[in-house]
């Protein structure tokens, strides 16, 4: 999506007006593509981790575009159901002036970079009780080296 007037407006148009509470964080990504939520329940705290790096690359932001921490709260208001971490991570493509054998390394480091933040933030942020939800277009098959730290990562088993 390209901003909230934009994702209001699919809101409106294509899905009846059906999610009341939108989300919508401008990340980092240069096309302008964001990422956001819908939701038929109430939206809490939102977080944007779009200026978090990786400790193996300090001085650029690691997530091609954001990971974004939404609480999704009861009906009433009076509690968190559950949290949703909502990310895309780092597609497969190789730019056609690449290498392809050095570009396609290069993105499975990458997301697997963003795969260990993801990880240590929910480790971070969660307590052992705590629902949540991580979700997006994760670009890889769920036993894919580079989604391994979201996979074998102990402190993410519910």
């Amino acid at each position: 999506m390209e901003d909230i007037a934009i994702l209001r407006s699919f809101v409106k148009e294509s899905l009846g007006d059906r999610y009341p509470y939108r989300v919508l964080v401008e990340g980092n990504d240069p096309r302008l593509i964001d990422i956001g939520i819908l939701s038929k329940l109430p939206i809490g705290a939102v977080t944007s981790w779009q200026h978090a790096v990786h400790p193996d690359n300090p001085s650029e932001p690691v997530f091609s575009r954001d990971l974004l921490e939404v609480e999704i709260l009861n009906a009433s208001r009076s509690g968190r159901l559950f949290t949703v971490y909502n990310n895309h991570l780092k597609s497969h493509y190789v730019p056609f002036n690449v290498d392809p054998v050095v570009g396609s390394e290069q993105a499975n480091r990458r997301r697997r970079q963003q795969a260990e933040i993801v990880a240590r933030i929910i480790a971070a942020r969660m307590r052992p009780n705590s629902r949540y939800i991580v979700l997006g277009d994760m670009n890889d098959p769920v036993d894919s080296e580079s989604l391994s730290p979201l996979i074998d990562n102990a402190a993410l088993r519910l």
